[in-house]
């Protein structure tokens, strides 16, 4: 039994295959159901991954933007731009974290 390689997991996630197209092409191939099984596992655990990835970089990204916010609106160097600064950079930093946790949680 070989093992399912990086690239022909890469090339199905590229390709935006579902399980099910990669279960009827792996049939036609020739293999059994536990080494299509694996491999559908596979996929799903890779094209999870990045999913995850991307979502752990929007809430990253949000609570940087959020803390800055918090600091600058605390140290105020800008009076002028105060409430440009707290409640602009929350509102973007709220809006990004919810971002990443619809990709994060999204089923």
């Amino acid at each position: 039994m070989e093992a399912i390689s990086q690239k022909v997991l890469e090339s199905w996630i590229s390709s935006h295959y579902k399980p099910e197209q990669i279960m009827l092409e792996l049939q036609a191939k020739g293999y059994d159901e536990n080494y299509i099984h694996t491999c559908i596992e596979a996929f799903k655990k890779a094209l999870n991954s990045r999913r995850q990835f991307n979502s752990i970089l929007l809430l990253g990204t949000g609570a940087f933007i959020g803390f800055v916010g918090c600091v600058l609106s605390l140290i105020n160097p800008f009076p002028d731009y105060y409430y440009w600064i707290l409640y602009g950079s929350t509102a973007v930093a709220a809006c990004i974290i919810f971002a990443g946790l619809y990709t994060l949680l999204e089923p």
